[in-house]
């Protein structure tokens, strides 16, 4: 029996929720920190749910501003956007919390809400760490990460598995404080049950560490400059940098900086000599430890290769290199020297922090690997090793030693610490971390700490180790996240099992829908692709009742994605009884490509039908295979390229005739974080927009639509002209024009059958960007065809598909296509067409809007594809 609590207690939740997170940060407290969802979720609960969500947020952001504002307020480019970063990250941290107490509130079973809070939290946690620019660092999770035997499930299931038990324990004492436990029986069962799966994990972890057999083991050292021979200058440079960019340096300072750099460098070079004379086998130093000037390089590589060459050993350099009038001017990179002088690899940064996205390199997104007598090594910098997706990388490269040279503060280097040794326990190898002002530390497989030594406790400069040099396979290199999807399947099924209680609830439904989107979407927000969507459509002959939002689970196959799994929500309504059918439509996806798709669409008749507004935002990471550019390309020069991607389309139409409607298109995409996912030889380099790439653009659209059904359509056209200038004074980061022109028209045989045709032409002129290339393929144009397996400036493409009734709710279509891409529109003639031809079958899913599951089986460039969807393909 739920307990009722009295006004001064609720407020007293308050409290004790903010002095938790408080203390728990400060302090370094893992226990108190997990107390604050017990506080937070009870506080919620009680407290009318709107005043009580800001007065609880509020005081969060408060908590979390103080505990970071010496850790990370100077990484932001002013105070302002540092809050601003924090009070997202803190909302978002929320909406679990805020998602359990609107269920409660309407009285769904308390038993299966014991989930709703730590599938939320760590769903939302593996989406944050895959696209928010800060990876999975600050994670209380982090705490545990000496915590033996316990921390070795984290080779089973990755770092999830640590923040799922803790967010359930969280739960669980929310049901036990919320049901009592003397006199209820579930409470003390709960309790029992979450003690043994504790007693098996720490069992799991003991045999683990005991069952790790190290092997032949090699000496290392770690190298840490001069401060006082490094700093000044290294600063001096920055300055001039960040206030003068793509200036030249005066004679004078050339001078200096060579001299000064030379003296810094011949000291670090002195520790490696000595480190070889130690017995050192492998030596490297902090993170950008050497420092030279680009003229300079050259002769700093030889310098280390005659100490490589003389005493047989590996040297990783760890530099940084200035070139002043470059965009980009740092190159804060790793060269892997082998004992005969020859350089193994070059390493640049991937993913620089704060100031350094304004002024380094970065990197391809390649973790390099190379074959030692002492294993393999591979190597990161630093805040890479924060990106636990990208880390795996090394894992599955079968590295048995990583190394991650670094250069923390003061305030960090403890928990930096801590939450680096997770890389090695879910990948599998032994991990040296040489740090600058931070913890040095050397980790084995098992997360058992061989060395460790804090900068500022004692400043030492040479450090010698003997590690084991031999990977220990993991579930989780093996696996990957299977546990987040997991983990999101429970949710959905949990909701779908509330849908009887809440599915009449229309508020609750419509919060709930939000939130979870908002879960799902949020951690983009702070970088950022607007799915092709086909939203321009428009309903007739439908219901005028009131429509309720609907929410269900999402589940498609495509080549481009895999299977892909989440949520999709939608709601149909009207602004008046003579308009048409608006619709607010979201989908939040991942996919078994490990991609993530998120987008809101809006179609929007004003009363009367007026005006027509069609918006659109999305924002996704997707690795996409790139073949080429033309209509010739082969199968084996793809190479996948990841991007990350906001997209956001904004037209403004008026009625000029019936079913017809002309105005103004707004279109703007960022495409960032470029890299190639495979080791060869790198094509980013040579494509317009290859190192990311934003695009803002405004046009014309004109728009006609006499369909009778935006989801099935049986009669009438359909026909979009669209001509879009992006150009630099639009914010465009070059100059091109695009136009679309996409026609169909549909026609109901006496038959009954359904013959569907569409015509697209793309024309683009300028500077395009590849990823804005047209291009054929995918689920809704020549199926049979991956998207963009071929891709040019210009497209011409046609497509016939006939649809017919077979039986019950049952369908059957077939379907064929034509097209071909081409640099000019010219060159687009009967030669070398590219052909696909395929068939598929319907189930009817939804009566009132005629929308179909769609299964179809598609043939083109000798190849056969499969795709599983909502909806018909145009």
């Amino acid at each position: 029996m739920q307990k009722t609590i009295s006004d001064k207690k609720i407020n007293l939740l308050l409290i004790c929720a903010i002095a938790s997170l408080l203390l728990g940060r400060i302090f370094q407290l893992p226990f108190v920190l997990f107390l604050f969802p017990v506080f937070a979720i009870r506080y919620i609960r009680h407290k009318k749910t709107l005043p009580g969500f800001i007065l609880l947020f509020s005081g969060s952001v408060a908590a979390i501003l103080i505990t970071f504002w010496g850790i990370a307020a100077h990484i932001f480019s002013s105070t302002a956007a540092f809050i601003a970063v924090m009070s997202v990250s803190t909302f978002v941290g929320l909406l679990p919390v805020l998602l359990d107490a609107l269920l409660f509130k309407k009285s769904v079973n308390q038993l299966w809400l014991i989930l709703v809070y730590p599938c939320t939290k760590v769903f939302l946690e593996f989406i944050g760490s895959n696209s928010s620019p800060f990876g999975i660092w600050g994670s209380p999770v982090s705490m545990l990460a000496s915590w033996h035997p316990f921390n070795n499930l984290v080779a089973y299931g990755g770092i999830w598995t640590l923040s799922f038990l803790a967010a359930l324990f969280s739960s669980i004492l929310v049901y036990v404080l919320e049901n009592g436990f003397t006199n209820n029986p579930l409470s003390k069962s709960l309790i029992r049950w979450y003690g043994l799966v504790i007693l098996l994990v720490a069992i799991a972890g003991l045999i683990r560490i005991k069952s790790y057999q190290p092997g032949p083991k090699v000496r290392v050292a770690v190298v840490l400059d001069n401060d006082s021979l490094r700093s000044e200058p290294v600063n001096k440079l920055y300055q001039h940098l960040i206030t003068q960019k793509q200036v030249a340096l005066a004679p004078d300072d050339v001078t200096y900086y060579h001299h000064a750099f030379e003296l810094s460098n011949l000291d670090v070079l002195q520790q490696t000599e000595k480190a070889a004379a130690a017995g050192a086998k492998i030596i490297f130093c902090g993170e950008g430890n050497l420092v030279v000037m680009k003229d300079d390089e050259r002769a700093l590589i030889d310098s280390v290769k005659k100490i490589a060459q003389k005493w047989k050993v590996y040297i990783g350099m760890a530099a940084e290199v200035y070139t002043p009038t470059a965009v980009k001017p740092v190159e804060n990179k790793i060269i892997f020297i082998q004992p005969d002088g020859r350089i193994a690899f070059e390493y640049l940064k991937h993913y620089p922090l704060g100031l350094e996205k304004d002024l380094m390199v970065t990197g391809n997104g390649i973790i390099p690997t190379c074959n030692t007598p002492y294993g393999k090594v591979a190597a990161v910098i630093c805040f890479d090793t924060d990106f636990i997706t990208y880390a795996r990388k090394a894992g599955t490269a079968q590295a048995d030693i990583l190394f991650a040279p670094s250069n923390d503060w003061k305030a960090i280097a403890e928990l930096r610490g801590k939450i680096t040794r997770y890389r090695a326990l879910e990948n599998g190898f032994t991990l040296i971390r040489p740090t600058s002002h931070g913890v040095t530390e050397m980790v084995t497989p098992t997360g058992q700490l061989i060395y460790a030594n804090n900068y500022f406790d004692h400043p030492l400069r040479l450090m010698l180790a003997d590690i084991p040099a031999k990977q220990f396979p993991t579930l989780y290199v093996q696996a990957g996240d299977w546990l987040p999807i997991l983990i999101l399947l429970i949710l959905l099924a949990v909701m779908i099992g509330f849908w009887r209680k809440i599915k009449r609830q229309k508020r609750v439904l419509t919060y709930s829908i939000a939130i979870f989107l908002l879960v799902t979407s949020i951690p983009f927000f702070a970088q950022a692709q607007l799915a092709d969507r086909d939203t321009t459509g428009t309903y007739k002959n439908q219901p005028t009742k009131k429509s309720k939002p609907i929410l269900f689970p999402a589940v498609s196959y495509a080549p481009e994605t895999s299977i892909a799994l989440g949520v999709s929500a939608m709601h149909f309504y009207k602004t008046s009884t003579d308009a048409r059918l608006s619709q607010i439509g979201a989908n939040a996806l991942y996919t078994f490509n490990r991609q993530f798709i998120n987008e809101v669409n809006l179609l929007h008749f004003t009363p009367g039908n007026r005006f027509l507004v069609k918006a659109g935002l999305a924002l996704n990471k997707f690795p996409e295979k790139f073949y080429g550019i033309g209509n010739k390309t082969v199968e084996e020069n793809a190479v996948t390229i990841s991007y990350n991607v906001v997209k956001t389309d904004i037209s403004l139409l008026k009625e000029m005739k019936k079913n017809t409607y002309a105005g103004l298109h707004y279109n703007y995409s960022n495409f960032y974080r470029l890299y190639q996912d495979k080791d060869v030889p790198i094509v980013l380099d040579t494509l317009t927009g290859g190192s990311g790439n934003i695009q803002s653009g405004l046009g014309i659209e004109i728009l006609h639509d006499s369909r009778d059904n935006v989801n099935n359509s049986s009669k009438g056209w359909y026909v979009l002209f669209d001509a879009i200038w992006n150009q630099h004074y639009f914010g465009s980061g070059t100059n091109y024009f695009a136009f679309d022109a996409d026609v169909r028209k549909y026609h109901t045989l006496r038959s009954g059958a359904v013959l569907a045709l569409q015509g697209i032409v793309n024309i683009k002129d300028g500077e395009v960007p590849f990823t804005q290339l047209s291009y054929l393929g995918g689920g809704n144009m020549m199926r049979g065809f991956y998207a963009g397996r071929f891709r040019d400036k210009d497209l011409v493409a046609l497509q016939a598909e006939y649809r017919r009734h077979l039986w019950r709710n049952w369908g059957i279509v077939l379907f064929s296509g034509v097209g071909k891409v081409s640099p000019d529109l010219d060159q687009i003639n009967g030669k070398d067409l590219k052909h696909s031809v395929g068939f598929g079958f319907r189930r009817l899913i939804s009566k009132q809007h005629k929308v179909n599951l769609r299964m179809d089986v598609g043939f083109g460039n000798g190849q056969c594809n499969f795709y599983i969807n909502i909806g018909e393909a145009f």
